[in-house]
């Protein structure tokens, strides 16, 4: 049950954060084109502007915002998950099945959360080892 959750939300996350690469590239992203609809009287000519999506102007920044993205979601479903497992775990009624499911969802999530955490922590020591300057 637990990855027929997670795998969903994985892959939502993932769908939005790759949605966002495409527009990485300033190359005409911000040019307006014509768009031409033929009708049955007149052509008729409608001026449409691509504005791009993506406000930074390095790639570190656009990875930086996207870190945070999945933080931000990691924060609001990690107590979520932990809700449902609670849930589980006390509506279990003695079964031993939905205790050991209980349990496994809230011990997961608290797994997960801590590894949320230390991403930040883990991108900012590696650029220290690195001697990554930060501009």
């Amino acid at each position: 049950m637990l990855k027929k959750t997670i795998l969903p939300v994985l892959l939502l996350v993932l769908g939005l954060g790759l949605g966002l690469v495409p527009a990485i590239g300033r190359d005409g992203c911000g040019a307006s084109s014509a768009v031409f609809a033929a009708t049955n009287d007149e052509d008729v000519s409608v001026d449409v502007e691509f504005v791009n999506p993506i406000t930074d102007d390095t790639l570190d920044k656009v990875i930086n915002n996207l870190i945070d993205f999945v933080f931000t979601i990691a924060l609001v479903v990690c107590p979520i998950v932990i809700i449902i497992g609670g849930f589980m775990f006390v509506t279990a009624s003695g079964d031993p099945k939905k205790l050991e499911t209980g349990k496994k969802i809230i011990f997961w999530a608290l797994i997960g959360l801590a590894i949320a955490i230390m991403a930040k922590g883990i991108v900012i020591l590696i650029r220290a080892l690195l001697g990554v300057k930060k501009t």
